[in-house]
């Protein structure tokens, strides 16, 4: 009894780590950090995070001109996997060279102005990425091959997640021209998934009926241009949907609001501060100028206060976080993400808790011994299934010597 009490008191903590924050520029430059970057073609449109060949890293994604042409490049961080190197950056695919690219994958995707990736598709591994389109389509890219629809006149921007947890996997957000109006739609992968099937796709709600919609999820959005998908409100353990629209207000669930800057042109949300919060990230015109911001849920964390939303860090003073700052000239899209540069030894640690706070929840360990082999093989089986290199300076030894000793083992 003991000995399950001491793990059960320990084991189901949780840690975190911050999120890197990706930018894209209409130079072509991608930036992490505001501190690498490398000129990767002619202008980047959108930029995301993605793990597309699930090795466990993301990589990042982004959709711009390329010689001209509307063209989808997947790069990601080359070992030693350092932010301090100055080029580190290297292509995934080399979409361009027939033998060397992924199973259905391209390079050019004639008029796509967006893109985002997610798990929206659980029967298969790794993350797809989905593409919008000015005339209107929305274009998956998964191992059934390219699968999409026309469902609205233009799409403003799409985005990927889980806002509904009875469905499986991950759904499509899109914000965009529908009928001549701005407008929101939500899709999820319709069972079976079938490469076969030109339109495996199927809007969540029926956003246009009265009583069909589900909270809050009327389709007309006058003004809304970007959208993002996370747990912006920490009371709540589902994700919301954040908007972002042309005249700086952002929104939640459509139902709290900001009037934040003069125009939102892209969004994002996550953890950029390691407090194991999600924060909301976006960029657009402040002053007349092109701006960075950062915006977090403040006490009371309460969807119900009008004005609940501080800035995390006022990047006009002298201290923001280190290699932040506002004014980004030609900044054109922003995206966030956990595991771009490495896997946190952190999230390493916090899945092996949560599987062992399972075992030991069903088959309580019988001796300390018992519980430290449990402890170990938790630990190793979330090594296993993160597939990339632990970031520095811990190392996968040293990971699992911290997991140990958090438990007195």
């Amino acid at each position: 009894m003991l000995v399950t009490a001491l793990a059960l008191s320990i084991a189901c903590i949780h840690t975190t780590t911050a999120s890197n924050i990706l930018a894209g520029y209409d130079n072509g430059i991608i930036r992490v950090d505001g501190v690498v970057g490398i000129f990767a073609i002619d202008t980047v449109k959108d930029v995301t995070a993605g793990d597309v060949n699930n090795d466990g890293v993301d990589e990042f994604l982004y959709i711009g001109k390329y010689a001209g042409l509307d063209s989808l490049h997947y790069f990601y961080v080359a070992p030693p996997r350092s932010p301090t190197n100055a080029t580190p950056w290297t292509e995934l695919f080399n979409l361009d060279s027939p033998g060397s690219v992924a199973p259905n994958l391209s390079r050019q995707y004639p008029l796509a102005t967006t893109l985002a990736s997610g798990d929206v598709d659980p029967t298969s591994p790794g993350d797809e990425v989905v593409l919008g389109t000015s005339d209107g389509r929305i274009i998956v890219l998964g191992e059934f091959g390219d699968v999409g629809i026309f469902a609205i006149d233009s799409v403003s921007d799409v985005a990927v997640g889980d806002v509904d947890p009875t469905l499986p996997g991950d759904e499509i957000v899109v914000v965009g021209k529908y009928a001549g109006n701005d407008s929101l739609h939500i899709f999820y992968l319709a069972t079976p998934n079938s490469a076969t099937n030109p339109t495996p796709w199927f809007e969540i709600f029926n956003a246009d009926t009265p009583g069909k919609g589900g909270a809050n999820g009327h389709r007309s959005r006058p003004g809304a241009q970007a959208v993002a998908v996370g747990n912006a409100d920490p009371t709540t353990e589902a994700n919301e949907i954040v908007l972002g629209f042309q005249n700086g207000k952002i929104s939640v669930d459509g139902i709290v609001g900001v009037f934040a800057i003069d125009s939102v042109i892209d969004i994002a949300v996550g953890d950029v501060n390691g407090d194991d919060l999600d924060d909301i990230v976006f960029v657009g015109k402040y002053a007349g100028q092109d701006s960075l911001h950062f915006w977090y849920m403040a006490p009371a964390r309460s969807l119900n206060n009008s004005t609940p939303w501080n800035e995390l860090w006022n990047l006009d003073s002298h201290t923001p976080a280190g290699n932040l700052f506002r004014l980004r000239p030609g900044i054109t899209s922003v995206a966030v993400s956990a595991d771009l540069i490495c896997v946190p030894c952190e999230k390493i640690q916090s899945q092996a808790a949560d599987a062992l706070c399972t075992e030991i929840s069903t088959s309580p360990p019988t001796s300390v011994a018992n519980l430290r082999d449990a402890a170990i093989a938790a630990h190793e089986a979330a090594f296993a299934a993160a597939g990339g290199p632990i970031c520095a300076p811990s190392s996968a030894a040293d990971c699992l010597a911290a997991s140990l000793s958090d438990l007195g083992l």
